[in-house]
């Protein structure tokens, strides 16, 4: 452990805790309550470690975003996966769910 208390993390890892604090601020206070500042304490990085990896506010937005959005993606193919042929019938019905579930959830990113 490092001197001020962090840990040091592989990149990859780092990122990953850094969208996840964005995504629970995105979630909790909007855009125009969030902080670079409040994420990088949630995610247990330095500010600057987030900048590196993210850029701006709306750099970091962005990320989060295409990240639900490859979420969307990943249960259409795991519908695929799992239901086959058989499966395109229902598939607009389960993508449909699945964006109502996400945008539901985090509503507060597209307003």
């Amino acid at each position: 452990m490092s001197m001020t208390g962090r840990k040091r993390r592989q990149p990859e890892q780092a990122q990953n805790l850094i969208l996840d604090a964005a995504e629970r601020e995105f979630q909790s206070r909007g855009y125009e309550g969030f902080r670079v500042a409040e994420v990088a304490r949630s995610a247990g990085v330095s500010r600057p470690l987030v900048v590196h990896y993210f850029g701006s506010r709306d750099d970091l937005l962005e990320a989060v975003v295409q990240r639900v959005l490859s979420r969307l993606g990943d249960s259409a193919l795991e519908h695929i996966s799992a239901h086959g042929e058989s499966g395109a019938a229902t598939l607009p019905q389960t993508l449909l769910e699945a964006t109502h579930a996400v945008f539901t959830e985090h509503a507060r990113l597209i307003v």
